[in-house]
């Protein structure tokens, strides 16, 4: 797709759509600066899809808010900005965020104990997991197995 601009610096692809970003996608760029993927129905980032975001920048960027997110992307360094609010993020065990985070809008939408806390107040954090029934973005908010960091099922 982008085989052929190669030194495009800012790319804006809101409002498109698009349900899946793939590692390769934007493969052929090495230095995005700025990339805007707003108002999609995003679910599903592989990692390393962010690999042509220019870390030697001053101020590099990913806005990726209203999507259907559940989770932070992998492999998102500190030194990118990332904007991932109004997405229903799952702030369990499985959630990865940067130290550096700074969205302070992006909040969790479950568990229902941690619903509206912002992440910013979890980067670096560890979280336990807690198991909830498949439907808990339904309203069904009662647990059925909790997990300290490190146990397994048996």
């Amino acid at each position: 797709m982008f085989k052929d601009s190669p030194k495009l610096k800012q790319i804006y692809i809101a409002g498109n759509n698009i349900n899946r970003i793939g590692r390769n996608t934007f493969a052929p760029l090495a230095r995005v600066q700025q990339l805007n993927l707003m108002h999609n129905k995003i679910r599903t980032i592989e990692e390393g899809a962010f690999d042509c975001v220019d870390k030697s920048y001053k101020d590099p960027r990913i806005y990726l808010s209203n999507n259907e997110l559940s989770t932070v992307p992998a492999g998102i360094v500190p030194k990118i900005k990332l904007k991932i609010h109004d997405n229903p993020i799952l702030c369990d065990c499985n959630l990865k965020i940067p130290d550096k985070f700074t969205d302070k809008k992006a909040k969790c939408h479950g568990p229902p104990d941690l619903r509206g806390t912002t992440l910013v107040t979890l980067a670096g954090k560890t979280i336990d997991c807690v198991c909830y029934p498949p439907d808990i973005r339904n309203g069904n908010t009662e647990p059925r197995l909790t997990l300290q960091p490190g146990e397994k099922l048996q």
